[in-house]
């Protein structure tokens, strides 16, 4: 026999409920919004549910009640007293939902009654008039919609509650008590759900956040285009699309009508061409690229033709290029819905790249999701980053940087495959807020790949993508912010007490404040031991309090020492909202928060502070070494013996590529020239060289090398086989550093000092053969 239930709750209309969920569209906000957050609700639970609960079966009906259609005309109708009334001795609260957030969530009943239930949730709103309005929703799974009786809304069964599945339609209320009534499956163990009421304005704009680079339902298109949603039905009115090529030419236009059909013939556009989908809402513009024809035969003919091009477009498309291929190539292709965005979004930019090289135009039709490169000073390897733009960016128009770090998990991927970027939707909540703010948005690659907090190889990296940026878009240097969620909020934290004065915000979301595994170097350049630093940076800290990712036990004693300290934070907090900001790039509250700050010192040149405060600059580090150009080099005679010294060179060479992604910036020490210990930091591999200012700059640091003890800088190592690593001042250049990674013992040497460049906050290393 069906369990009827579980009646969890009971609805208004009961005697044992005196309270009423009721709303005047009148009262709309300074958004043109209210937030629904009152409900009354029934919530019925069904064993036979759990496998597959059913939208469309009418449960009210079918427990004597009425109809839903009844209820939904009706409200108060005496069923409802009869309810109660049998179910007087079912456990549950009096039937009123009441949320401090726009979000309404239902934690307080278990998991396992919610799971496989139906419910009804009713409130009541109030004109003054015969109006028309817009209901916003978005909702963990299925979702029905009554206004005065009438259906307006019915969604798919089974979904998440990201941004992007909202729904918004056109309401027509009456002048006095308009009732409304929704009913929703839960196939999951949450019940999440944010209803709004909005006039036009509102809803073109909630249209804008959700629709922008998703105007279509497929991005890859061959004869025929078919509309992601009906706007022209939920807004009531005609809507013109325009179709522009890479060039920026109009090439198609079309207007539809709430009658029309979501079908676009796509016969005028040229096949194996990317173009740009526009329509105008409201005075603003929603765009979205797409490609017409076979992605695959693309990439083959760009692929054949890539070195016909001149150095610049190379460099320029091998990102696109590297990511178009994994993607044709990955499993997603088949199952993943966003597959198509991402592959036209990566074909649109290349072609963007070609034509502008070709036809030389000033103009950037970019959409502003661009994955870009540079040529790396430290170690001459091409470094990637992403970069987010506003909509019709010029070269000319200054505008703020947000520089977005990424938490210690998406380190552990290659940057160009990393989960973030196949997080497409997170991609262009990102450009939503872009378009919205008018800030540009980079996120480096930065090499941050083991987990360490900050280095200075990753600081370089940092700022040389910013003056990269800098080369195409005119960057507000006075308007730098920083963002980071998780573990890259710790992140965020060491950069900016690195360089207090470079950045005129900083947003954190829970952020770690505390590392598990900590040596020196993370000691003594924790957030702990420099709260001082950050008294120049307006910081926002946004957190979910029903977050268990990094809840706020972890960061609630960086909050109390910022007090004390008075550093100036601010605290923001909503809840659930952390379903979005772990995956999101980055969130709206930080840039909300971000507006109109500029630094309040002036801007000085980013010099690292990785060195150990209580030293002088001049006792720098081993870790210090590569926060500048460097070159490893090694005897070219030991090299080609393939003895103990070339195999630690291998390896070192192995080792670099493996966890840094690029190739190891290696010379024989017969190529070593004065212009290169002038400019450039030197990791020496062994301490026998053949090359006279290699063995004259050797003479001339604290080395000494016997068979039976190492000295290094007056400290004394007795034994055999004894491998160290040491970082000395340059003798031919005291700006420039030189590291010695060698041993007493040469026959056994091998490779003991792992990751050279993630030493710790070291001079020098010593480990004797065991």
């Amino acid at each position: 026999m069906i369990r009827i239930l579980m009646l969890i709750v009971s609805m208004l209309a009961a005697s044992c409920s005196q309270q009423k969920s009721t709303y005047k569209i009148d009262d709309l906000d300074s958004n043109g919004e209210i937030n629904l957050q009152k409900w009354n609700y029934i919530i019925f639970h069904d064993d036979t549910l759990h496998k597959s609960p059913d939208k469309n079966k009418d449960y009210m009906k079918s427990i004597g009640l009425g109809s839903e259609l009844d209820f939904a005309s009706n409200p108060n109708s005496n069923g409802i007293f009869r309810i109660n009334h049998f179910f007087s001795k079912v456990p549950h609260t009096d039937g009123f939902k009441s949320s401090k957030e726009s979000i309404v969530g239902f934690e307080e009943i278990s998991k396992s009654d919610l799971t496989g239930s139906i419910i009804y949730m009713y409130c009541n709103i109030i004109s003054s008039k015969d109006q028309t309005g817009y209901m916003m929703s978005r909702s963990t799974d299925g979702l029905k919609l009554w206004v005065n009786g009438k259906e307006i809304l019915h969604t798919a069964e089974t979904r998440g509650f990201e941004q992007y599945f909202s729904d918004y339609v056109k309401i027509n209320l009456h002048k006095g008590d308009n009732n409304i009534l929704l009913k929703k499956v839960v196939n999951s163990t949450d019940l999440l759900i944010e209803v709004k009421l909005a006039n036009y304005s509102s809803a073109v704009r909630e249209y804008k956040k959700t629709s922008t680079g998703l105007i279509l339902s497929n991005a890859i298109v061959l004869d025929t285009i078919k509309l992601r949603e009906n706007q022209e039905k939920s807004l009531k009115e005609a809507v013109s699309y325009q179709f522009k090529n890479i060039q920026g030419n109009i090439v198609y236009t079309t207007t539809k009508t709430p009658n029309s059909s979501q079908n676009i013939i796509t016969s005028s556009l040229t096949e194996g061409c990317a173009y740009m989908c526009s329509l105008t809402l409201g005075g603003q513009v929603i765009s979205q690229p797409f490609f017409k024809g076979n992605p695959d035969k693309y990439y083959e003919r760009i692929n054949t033709n890539r070195y016909s091009f001149n150095d610049h477009v190379q460099q320029q498309i091998e990102p696109y290029m590297y990511r178009l291929d994994k993607l044709l190539k990955h499993d997603s292709r088949k199952s993943d819905w966003w597959w198509s965005f991402k592959v036209a979004n990566l074909i649109y930019e290349i072609e963007n790249c070609i034509t502008k090289q070709k036809n030389k135009y000033h103009n950037d039709l970019t959409f502003g999701i661009q994955y870009r490169t540079y040529l790396s000073t430290l170690d001459s390897s091409m470094q990637d980053y992403l970069l987010i733009t506003p909509d019709s960016l010029s070269s000319h128009e200054k505008v703020p940087l947000v520089l977005v770090l990424r938490p210690f998990i998406e380190t552990q991927h290659p940057f160009l495959t990393s989960p973030q970027m196949s997080r497409y939707w997170g991609l262009l909540w990102a450009k939503n807020l872009s378009n919205k703010y008018r800030y540009t948005i980079l996120m480096p690659s930065a090499r941050l790949y083991q987990h360490e907090p900050m280095t200075p190889i990753a600081e370089a990296d940092i700022f040389q993508a910013i003056e990269d940026v800098s080369k195409f878009y005119s960057i507000d240097k006075n308007r730098i912010y920083l963002h980071g969620n998780c573990s890259a909020g710790y992140r965020s934290l060491v950069l900016a007490e690195h360089h207090p004065h470079y950045f005129a915000a900083m947003g954190l979301y829970a952020p770690v404040t505390h590392l598990l595994n900590e040596n020196s170097w993370i000691i003594k350049n924790s957030p702990q031991k420099n709260m001082n630093s950050y008294k120049t940076i307006p910081t926002i800290l946004h957190y979910d309090p029903v977050d268990t990712h990094n809840p706020y036990s972890e960061f609630k004693d960086f909050i109390k020492d910022c007090h004390i300290k008075q550093i100036p934070l601010t605290i923001s907090t909503k809840k659930y909202s952390g379903l979005h900001y772990n995956v999101h790039l980055v969130g709206e509250e930080a840039f909300d928060f971000f507006k109109d700050k500029k630094r309040s010192t002036e801007f000085k040149a980013a010099i690292s502070r990785s060195e150990n405060p209580e030293r002088t600059i001049n006792q720098p580090v081993i870790l210090d070494f590569f926060g500048h150009p460097y070159l490893f080099v090694v005897n070219e005679k030991d090299l080609a013996k393939q003895g103990k010294t070339a195999y630690v060179a291998r390896m070192i060479m192995k080792e670099y590529e493996k966890l840094l992604f690029a190739r190891c910036p290696i010379k024989y020490d017969s190529e070593i020239t004065t212009h290169d210990f002038e400019t450039k930091n030197l990791f020496f591999i062994g301490h026998n060289f053949n090359n006279n200012l290699i063995k004259k700059s050797l003479k001339n640091i604290s080395l000494s090398i016997k068979h039976d003890q190492v000295k290094i800088n007056n400290t004394l190592y007795q034994g055999e086989g004894i491998t160290f690593e040491a970082i000395f001042s340059s003798p031919i250049n005291s700006k420039r550093n030189i590291i010695v990674y060698s041993t007493n013992s040469i026959l056994k040497f091998e490779h003991k000092i792992l990751s050279p460049w993630k030493s710790g906050f070291q001079r020098q290393i010593a480990i004797y053969d065991n």
